[in-house]
């Protein structure tokens, strides 16, 4: 509620002059109420009679070019004003703190008949200036509303408002998958999520995903297997199991691809890239809004959301009813592409792994980089649900260079591969204080990238170190007490001993012109 202050200034005597205005700020027939989005005039009859004025309504107007007065049905005591902020001419400025509405009550003098047919007027206007004061600032205190209109943050992209995920899943999606290492033909599972703490309840759907070779979602070869809002192509390959699985909540989406590989270029990484788009939950579904798969056995698309009629155009073309569902109000939120990698082993035999192509492209840790700067930028924006319960061991990010080439290359994988360890422990730790979901998202996702790591060390042919017990005691190594000091040094060991490491892997030297 508004704090106001009302004043009343200034009541006019009788002179010969057209318009004279005297101070009398103190006048009680004469009353001024401030609301929170109106003034309020009560002039009682005793304040007409003071000024030699008959008590009739036409006589008194609030403001000066307008024709705003009393209220009718008024009494025989008194006679009431009332307009709007904006209304009857009122004017509004700003003076120092506050926020000023004036305006002019004006008592027009009364129009006298004579004996000889003649009318006189006798006396002069009274003009008083009336005044409303607000306070500039004001502190505002209420029980949320849900509103009944479209909230305007429902039509713009989601940055900062929405929190999107993507993440590998185990067990038909209802676990989390530690690995990101497949055999060609296994189902690979992934989960969208959106979290919406300051909007209406939100569905969430998968509009397009790639598989790429490289980290950038554009560049070639390059395997769109949903495309056409919503539309998971692979499922019409032969013997494919691709799908979208039933949904468990609304916010959440699962679907699963088989592995793969480019055939003309067999290399063991992969990209999967994905937009995201979340609408009001109470929207219909429609061909813009859907998560369809083929359904072999029936031979037609199916719709996991059971309005089928909505695949109807996967099997031709949905971009010709774009332009028709685009003409209403869109109330989707669309966010960028959300990457994950994925490491495909070529199968030879059941039980039997293959030998690992070396993935020595230096995008791969750029990608794992950016993530961890983003998961420590999320961090320090965290006012709350973001504390480390206990100071956790973290390994040393300075590198003195000369000590590090001395050192052979056993030496400096076990030493990575130690603090790749301690921070996944640390992490491990971390996880369960934090009560930020879209913290979480990055924490989950910061797990799953060492895992990634290691699984890029064993490709160039390092071999798996398990660190010994009493490590976080060893030198090398030092504690931190708060989530934003872990996330700081996750990122700055990547860029150091880890970027060192595998730029410097004998496997990739070949590459090296």
């Amino acid at each position: 509620m508004r704090k106001f202050v009302a004043v009343s200034l200034f009541l006019c005597c009788a002179s010969f002059s057209e318009e004279q205005t005297l101070e009398n700020p103190e006048n009680e027939e004469l009353q001024i109420q401030c609301e929170e989005n109106k003034m309020k005039i009560t002039v009682q009859r005793e304040f007409f009679w003071k000024t030699n004025t008959p008590f009739r309504p036409e006589l008194i107007r609030l403001g000066q070019n307008s024709t705003c007065g009393p209220e009718r049905p008024g009494t025989d005591t008194e006679m009431v004003l009332s307009a709007g902020l904006q209304e009857c001419g009122t004017e509004s400025r700003v003076y120092g703190e506050w926020l000023l509405y004036s305006n002019q009550l004006l008592l027009f003098p009364a129009v006298l008949p004579t004996a000889t047919g003649s009318v006189i007027v006798r006396g002069v206007t009274t003009v008083i200036p009336v005044e409303c004061y607000y306070e500039r600032k004001q502190k505002v205190k209420g029980e949320p509303l849900m509103p009944t209109w479209i909230p305007m943050t429902s039509t713009i992209r989601g940055f900062g408002l929405l929190h999107f995920s993507l993440r590998i899943m185990a067990d038909e999606c209802t676990s989390t998958r530690s690995s990101s290492v497949f055999q060609q033909g296994e189902a690979v599972f992934l989960e969208a999520t959106v979290d919406s703490p300051l909007h209406p309840p939100l569905t969430l759907y998968v509009d397009q995903c790639a598989a790429t070779m490289k980290p950038d979602p554009v560049s070639e070869p390059k395997y769109s297997f949903i495309t056409k809002h919503g539309c998971l192509m692979d499922s019409v390959l032969p013997g494919s199991t691709s799908r979208f699985l039933p949904r468990k909540q609304e916010n959440r989406l699962c679907f699963s691809i088989q592995a793969f590989q480019f055939s003309k270029t067999p290399v063991d990484q992969m990209f999967i890239s994905c937009h995201l788009k979340a609408t009001l939950k109470q929207s219909s579904h429609s061909h813009l809004d859907k998560a369809c798969f083929f359904h072999r056995p029936t031979f037609s698309w199916r719709a996991t959301d059971g309005n089928s009629a909505v695949c109807e155009c996967c099997h031709s073309d949905c971009l010709s009813l774009d332009e028709e569902e685009n003409r209403g109000d869109s109330t989707s939120l669309q966010i960028g592409l959300f990457a994950l990698l994925l490491i495909v082993l070529e199968w030879t035999c059941p039980g039997l792994l293959s030998p690992v192509r070396p993935i020595c492209d230096p995008r791969v840790l750029k990608h794992f980089i950016q993530e961890a700067q983003d998961a420590e930028v999320a961090m320090r924006s965290c006012r709350e649900g973001c504390g480390l319960s206990q100071t956790v061991s973290v390994p040393q990010t300075t590198v003195n260079y000369d000590d590090w080439e001395k050192k052979d290359g056993l030496e400096k994988a076990q030493e990575v591969q130690t603090g790749l360890w301690l921070l996944q422990q640390a992490l491990d730790l971390l996880g369960p204080s934090v009560t930020n979901t879209a913290l979480n998202n990055h924490i989950d996702n910061t797990v799953r990238n060492l895992v990634s790591i290691n699984a890029v060390l064993h490709s160039l042919n390092f071999q798996e170190y398990t660190p010994p017990t009493n490590v976080t005691s060893l030198d090398g190594t030092w504690r931190v007490s708060s989530a934003t000091e872990l996330l700081q040094v996750h990122v700055n060991f990547l860029r150091g001993k880890v970027g060192l490491l595998l730029s410097g892997a004998p496997a990739c030297q070949h590459n090296v012109s």
